[in-house]
């Protein structure tokens, strides 16, 4: 840990300039090597690379488009909204970075639209990257999933669906409701419009 804390600055903007470049060869080399000094469990607290021109998001449901900052998404968010499949597998199985606090470290005051790493990946329709991040069922509640599925709605993303309704979170959601329940869940997704 001693080398971890002589380690320069550089090195984890050098790591966010890599994701946010997409070259998932030097990720492994800053996180999970030898040769630079940045642990895993630190990848969550480093942030502060700015892209000038941002993540630009076309809301397709408001008509409307919207920047989203990255200067203070830590690597494996920004690896997320950018759609970067190939790292974000990387952090998440690789590395095991598998809890939210991991993905972002304010997401208990945040309301989970402001949270890029599922929310720019569904309306970006970065299907690779939303599927890995639905993988992992700690990382939701049955509300939370709820939201998500409005979000697909709202994009009008069909691939989305197939990926929600087929993903270890939902399953999981899903099995842990009685009976009358899973009726509403799959309601309460779906906005079904009427009662089954």
């Amino acid at each position: 840990m001693k080398h971890y804390n002589k380690r320069k600055q550089i090195d984890d903007l050098k790591l966010l300039k890599a994701v946010y470049a997409n070259n998932l060869d030097m990720v492994k080399k800053f996180v999970g090597s030898k040769e630079y000094s940045i642990p895993r469990v630190a990848v969550k607290t480093i942030n502060g690379f700015s892209a000038q021109e941002g993540i630009l998001l076309p809301i397709s449901y408001l008509e409307d488009q919207q920047i989203i900052e990255t200067d203070m998404m830590n690597p494996l968010e920004l690896a997320c909204a950018r759609g970067f499949s190939d790292i974000t597998k990387y952090f998440i199985f690789d590395l095991n970075l598998k809890q939210k606090l991991e993905f972002n470290q304010e997401y208990k005051s945040k309301p989970i639209e402001d949270l890029s790493f599922v929310f720019v990946p569904i309306l970006l329709k970065h299907s690779g990257v939303f599927e890995q991040v639905l993988s992992i069922p700690t990382l939701w509640s049955f509300e939370d999933l709820r939201q998500i599925s409005v979000f697909i709605k709202q994009a009008k993303w069909r691939e989305g669906y197939q990926i929600f309704f087929k993903s270890n979170s939902v399953r999981i959601q899903y099995k842990r409701l009685p009976l009358p329940q899973r009726f509403k869940f799959i309601r309460d997704c779906l906005m079904l419009p009427y009662m089954i």
